[in-house]
């Protein structure tokens, strides 16, 4: 055999040995990954299955501008008044608990007795449950069994969904007495949070 003949074959077996070596190193990597044992993660917001939002950039949605103004909405509520948010607030002039909620959303339900019970601590606030993304027959059910005592609608017409786009489900904003929103929140609230919401639009 002579020399550069020799060296091809050192070369290939090189090659193959090289290649053989990372097949092992990546069969590893995947019997690894694959044996490791993750625990569950608890979140306190379920995924809106009708969202257009698709990119964590769109996650938290500057709503109301560049001043976060908040945009105007009018919607029925379910003892028959018709709501428009800035008659309200021109009229009425109290800050706003605006809370979208949906009848397939486990969060939402754990978290309305706390907004009722808030609903009852804050006369000053005024609080409005929207249901979104639902089917009215079933919201009205959902409404019905919880017992809640504060204001509703049903945004069958999207109004609200369409203008206040929840990513997740529950969610809250607070707007001010000049229409201004304070805070968005996607997510269960507790009784805690929603002291904490409230206290820049209440005083002390």
């Amino acid at each position: 055999m002579n020399p550069a003949e020799s060296a091809k074959r050192k070369t290939l077996l090189l090659v193959v040995v090289g290649v053989a070596a990372l097949a092992l190193m990546a069969f590893a990597m995947v019997q690894s990954r694959d044996t490791v044992s993750v625990a569950p993660v608890t979140i306190d917001v379920e995924i809106n299955p009708n969202s257009t939002i698709r990119t964590l950039k769109d996650l938290a949605p500057d709503i109301g501008g560049d001043e976060n103004v908040a945009p105007n909405f009018e919607l029925v509520l379910a003892n028959g008044d018709l709501f428009n948010l800035y008659d309200f607030l021109e009229t009425d002039g109290r800050p706003v608990f605006l809370n979208l909620w949906a009848s397939w959303c486990g969060p939402c339900r754990a978290e309305m007795p706390d907004i009722d019970a808030a609903f009852a601590r804050y006369p000053g606030v005024m609080f409005l449950g929207v249901a979104v993304n639902d089917d009215l027959g079933e919201a009205q059910a959902f409404i019905e069994e919880m017992g809640i005592s504060y204001p509703i609608a049903y945004d069958t017409r999207d109004i609200v969904a369409n203008t206040y786009p929840p990513v997740g489900m529950p969610a809250t904003y607070i707007i001010s007495s000049s229409g201004i929103i304070i805070e968005t929140v996607f997510g269960q609230l507790a009784e805690s949070d929603i002291d904490r919401l409230l206290a820049p639009v209440i005083g002390p």
